[in-house]
């Protein structure tokens, strides 16, 4: 598996902001989803599996997510 560095000053830039990401329950996403959430954006998530999106929704707080 090939891994990239992550700058955190691009990342930076995701606090208070609002960030849409969907596909939340697997994989890119779910992944993405962690990412955005410690760099504090607030997060809206969505996916087509319900169950597992409201428990994503639930491990990461009330504060700042919400799920569609």
């Amino acid at each position: 598996m090939t891994s990239y560095p992550i700058d955190d000053s691009e990342f930076a830039a995701l606090k208070g902001k609002t960030v849409l990401i969907t596909g939340v329950s697997t994989g890119i996403g779910r992944a993405t989803v962690y990412l955005a959430h410690q760099y504090g954006a607030n997060l809206i998530i969505g996916d087509v599996l319900e169950k597992e999106g409201q428990e994503l929704a639930h491990e990461l707080g009330e504060l700042g997510t919400s799920f569609f």
